[in-house]
């Protein structure tokens, strides 16, 4: 059981890193996303060093809805997005492959996950399956969409040198906000249930929780909505090196331009652009797959590195051969499935394109 939780720890955040690597149109080096991956892991100890004093001077507070708000917001908001910040600035937004705004969506995702991915293990060898699932719906995904919104705002600083103090600025208080409000009704709950153990919660505590699904909510359509404008800034740039238009110097991208079906093309080719709900059908049931299958495929591999005795390692690898193999690759595929059909469909309109200068 602990190998599958492990594996609901580690996957999703995988896959979102994969979804939105693929989301790039002219897609970064491995190498940098891998880096700026890793980072993100390290931030882990400097922010338990930032936060573990805070958390003992809050004891004092009786107030679960006051420890909450502080607990949110100061030992949790502030260190964690402040410390993916400086990886995304100092080391992503400084890399000569930062080279257009949707770079900082890619590099952002990445520091967050990192950080996520090691938290989530963390988590999981405390509180067990139940938790790991439940965070993979929720916490990992939630740090991928702040990471996503703090990239938006650091690639727009990166490439609009006149607004750069206020856009940075954002890049670390809107994230926080984001996190400290999902945090926060969680951990009023949290203390309520530490200081009245066995009482019933009231009411006004109870309609606090589904502020956490709200808040959870708002990230996906902020990282959705500032996905899809530089994904749709990105296909009008590529635009308009099709035959029969002569761009500018100054309009040509700094990277080799690929081949993508835009939505103009698709539409003129009159050819049916793909539905999302099914492209989103694939990701989800892709991404269960490969979450079951990789967990089987953990359990072979720690299996061959633990065990001893040779009848145990051959019925272990006849059924990871059987039942993690195959739901693992076949989930892959449709995973990668559904996002060629989702950078294909036609997107929905979202606000005003934006300037790349």
């Amino acid at each position: 059981m602990e190998v599958f939780a492990i594996a609901a720890a580690v996957f999703p955040a995988l896959l979102l890193l994969w979804y939105f690597h693929s989301r790039d149109v002219h897609p970064e080096p491995s190498r940098v996303v891998w880096t700026t991956f890793i980072l993100g892991i390290c931030t882990i100890p400097f922010i338990l060093m930032f936060a573990f004093p805070v958390m003992r001077s809050l004891e004092a507070i009786r107030s679960p809805v006051g420890y909450g708000l502080a607990d949110a917001f100061l030992c949790a908001a502030l260190p964690e997005e402040l410390f993916k910040f400086l990886v995304l600035y100092f080391y992503a937004a400084r890399h000569k492959e930062f080279n257009e705004p949707m770079d900082g969506i890619v590099y952002g995702v990445a520091a967050s996950l990192g950080f996520a991915t090691l938290e989530n293990i963390l988590y999981v060898g405390s509180h067990g399956m139940g938790v790991a699932l439940l965070r993979a719906l929720t916490a990992v995904p939630g740090h991928a969409f702040t990471g996503a919104v703090m990239g938006y705002y650091v690639g727009r600083a990166r490439f609009a040198p006149a607004g750069e103090p206020r856009q940075l600025w954002l890049a670390l208080l809107v994230p926080m906000l984001l996190h400290g409000l999902y945090d926060f009704p969680l951990l009023v709950l949290k203390r309520f249930q530490e200081l009245h153990v066995g009482t019933a919660l009231p009411g006004e505590i109870m309609l606090l929780v589904p502020g956490t699904l709200v808040a959870l909510f708002v990230e996906y359509r902020l990282a959705r909505r500032y996905v899809q404008q530089l994904r749709t800034a990105q296909q009008a740039m590529l635009a308009k090196q099709l035959p029969g238009h002569a761009p500018a110097l100054a309009e040509v991208p700094a990277v080799a331009p690929v081949v993508v079906a835009t939505p103009a093309a698709v539409a003129a080719s009159g050819v049916a652009a793909p539905s999302v709900v099914l492209a989103w059908f694939l990701l989800l049931l892709g991404g269960c797959m490969v979450t079951g299958g990789g967990g089987l495929v953990l359990l072979l591999i720690i299996g061959f590195l633990v065990q001893q005795q040779s009848d145990q390692l051959g019925t272990l690898l006849l059924v990871t051969l059987l039942f993690g193999l195959p739901p693992l690759l076949i989930g892959a595929r449709l995973f990668r499935l559904g996002i060629v059909r989702l950078n294909r469909a036609k997107p929905a309109p979202s606000g005003p394109r934006l300037q790349w200068s």
